[in-house]
């Protein structure tokens, strides 16, 4: 019994090739320049240069000139989305009760899930909307902009935020009644 199990072990370490064949694993270390200090893994590939660390504070986009201006063309394009939500969201709901019964491979049921992706796009759009308000808050954060700047986006996130979770009770209603 032993002679076999040494016969496959010996026939399996065939199957590896050279150590040379594999990228070498570095042990993590910590860079402590500039005070820092982070620890990394670092995992190395034969011709692939490793890109470059940025530091971000160097890279980082000032906030827009007209902050108020852009924070309300944002709440704006989150508004319509969701007044298209609200304004799909009724017949949507009717669409899912009459197809709640139906066959899935019925034109009823169909088009109540066409009517919830149309009613997911809008509130999409409204995520959308958040996400730039999100890219405005980091970038105030990171230029260090006053308390108002940050107080303006802050509750431009609130609102957008307090929609989109009706519109999330609304989707998964209406989801629920379309689930098989």
């Amino acid at each position: 019994m032993m002679g076999i199990a040494g016969a496959v072990l010996a026939s399996l370490s065939g199957c590896a090739g050279s150590s040379a064949d594999y990228p070498p694993f570095t042990i993590p270390t910590a860079d402590t320049q500039g005070g820092s200090s982070s620890a990394r893994l670092s995992i190395s590939f034969p011709g692939v240069q490793t890109p470059e660390i940025v530091d971000a504070s160097t890279t980082t986009q000032p906030l827009p000139a007209d902050l108020e201006g852009r924070i309300n063309a944002i709440s704006a394009r989150a508004r319509a989305a969701s007044e298209a939500f609200s304004a799909n969201a009724a017949p949507a709901s009717s669409m899912a009760n009459s197809a709640r019964n139906a066959p899935v491979t019925s034109d009823t049921w169909a088009s109540a899930q066409i009517s919830l992706a149309d009613l997911t796009s809008h509130h999409s759009t409204a995520r959308l909307a958040l996400a730039d308000l999100d890219l405005l808050a980091a970038r105030a954060q990171t230029t260090l902009a006053d308390t108002e700047a940050m107080t303006s986006i802050a509750k431009a996130q609130e609102r957008i935020v307090a929609t989109l979770r009706e519109q999330n009770s609304t989707l998964a209603a209406i989801a629920a009644r379309l689930d098989r």
